[in-house]
């Protein structure tokens, strides 16, 4: 009887291989996941392979991210602490902001403009971002041949950075300074940013009243978000008026006057290079005339006239040389105004009504000495 030589294991396992092959098959019918995890039993108790745990692509991302100084929890890059437009997994996070940071980053321009001699950066709080509470305010002077800046010591917190110089602007960039105590970056402390300069841009407008006329020599104030700086122009003959000179920002429209416009004021953003706005709607309005005299009945020239009515209109003039002063833009309402000759220590008061655009008597004002 001859004797055939026993198998060994590295023989036996293609057969072992192609029933598992054949398992394969079938469960893959059945479902992709739960085949690799059971064709994984059918290595040979003693192969390397099968103590070697499985690596999957998240363990291949996290390796990455490990390699490239990133922490896996939050995705924030620990190198030099720079986080630029990366995502934000850490939201949910604990944050603070005790501690310092810093804000650095380069300046350039775009469509091959000339640089500027002067420039300005400007790092203030941000209107709406978490934080801002925190933040404080830097305007740095810059020369033309300096292209970089780099602010150190600032506290943690929300802000909002640009750069702006004669005729040009940059558009905003929200800056988010924290820290996320007990993980292995330690949040985020420095910030590295690159602005380009384009050239401020103009909006445009147009003003009726309730009658549908154009409204001509209107005053328009435009009110800036960032520091409520005003600015005033007039409505032409047609209604419409431009501001040229606009960096990127939030803006408010007023007509007649800032402290008590005829319309609630129109809020909108600007980028540049311009915007038109919808025209806008005040209601029809009229002009009032003031004759201002002395006890006596004279005609008092250079004597201030001002007040306000209800619900809107604002009275601000001075008398000529006939007494006369001549209020503009006044809405129907109910007025109280008063006039005043600060050198002769002369004053008076009036009280009128006005109904829609109706003609009005002169309103007269008289003044009397005051008690010293």
């Amino acid at each position: 009887m001859s004797i055939q030589p026993r198998a060994c294991a590295s023989e036996r396992r293609p057969q072992r291989g192609r029933a598992g092959l054949l398992v394969l098959l079938v469960l893959l019918a059945l479902g992709g996941g739960a085949a690799l995890l059971i064709t994984s039993g059918f290595l040979e108790k003693g192969d390397p392979a099968a103590a070697r745990p499985a690596v999957t692509q998240d363990d291949t991302e996290s390796a990455a991210a490990s390699a490239a100084g990133q922490d896996a929890l939050t995705g924030i890059s620990s190198e030099g602490r720079i986080e630029v437009g990366a995502p934000m997994p850490y939201k949910d996070l604990p944050r603070s902001f005790e501690g310092l940071g810093r804000i650095s980053g380069s300046l350039e321009m775009v469509g091959g403009l000339e640089f500027p001699p002067h420039w300005t950066l400007r790092i203030e709080p941000s209107k709406f971002g978490s934080g801002r509470e925190h933040a404080t305010s830097r305007v740095i002077e810059f020369d033309g041949n300096e292209t970089t800046f780099d602010e150190t010591d600032l506290p943690l917190g929300g802000y909002t950075v640009s750069a702006e110089a004669e005729g040009l602007n940059s558009r905003p960039q929200e800056v988010l300074l924290f820290a996320l105590p007990g993980t292995p970056t330690g949040g985020k402390t420095h910030v590295h940013l690159l602005l380009q300069l384009t050239p401020a841009g103009f909006v445009d407008g147009s003003v009726r009243d309730a009658a549908g006329r154009p409204v001509a020599d209107l005053p328009v104030i435009l009110e800036d978000a960032s520091d409520q700086s005003l600015r005033e122009t007039q409505s032409t003959a047609a209604g419409s008026w431009r501001f040229e000179g606009l960096r990127d920002g939030r803006y408010r429209i007023f007509y007649g006057s800032h402290e008590r416009p005829l319309i609630p004021p129109r809020t909108f953003t600007f980028n540049a290079p311009q915007r038109l706005l919808e025209e806008d709607e005040i209601p029809v309005t009229a002009s009032v005339a003031f004759f201002v005299i002395d006890k006596d009945g004279l005609a008092v020239m250079g004597a201030k006239v001002r007040g306000f009515g209800r619900p809107g209109g604002r009275v601000q003039s001075i008398s000529g040389p006939d007494g006369v002063a001549i209020a503009r833009f006044l809405p129907a309402g109910r007025y109280h105004v008063q006039a005043d000759l600060a050198e002769e220590n002369l004053a008076g008061m009036a009280d009128f009504e006005l109904r829609g655009d109706e003609e009005l008597e002169p309103v007269q004002v008289v003044l009397y000495p005051r008690e010293r």
